[in-house]
């Protein structure tokens, strides 16, 4: 084997390492950056808060829209407030 060819086969080969080497990093970088599947427990435990803040804001619309009397509309706000 003449001196040009063995080293046009090391640098083949170097290439094809190089490739393969890249094309694993560039996988594990893939799967790194992908999003976990379904919610984080952080992202469930907000949703559970925007639900609850939902809810009180709609008895807080009812009594407002509600014609009552100042008193009445005054002691269910504070049961509202004990809750």
């Amino acid at each position: 084997m003449n001196w040009p060819l063995a080293i046009f086969a090391m640098f083949a080969v170097m290439m094809l390492v190089m490739l393969i080497s890249n094309r694993r990093q560039r996988d594990i970088n893939r799967q790194d950056t992908m999003p976990p599947e379904g919610p984080s427990p952080r992202e469930l435990e907000l949703e559970e808060e925007v639900h609850d803040l939902k809810e009180r804001l709609k008895v807080l619309e009812r009594i407002a829209t509600e014609d009552r009397a100042a008193k009445r509309l005054s002691s269910e706000i504070e049961q509202l407030r004990d809750e």
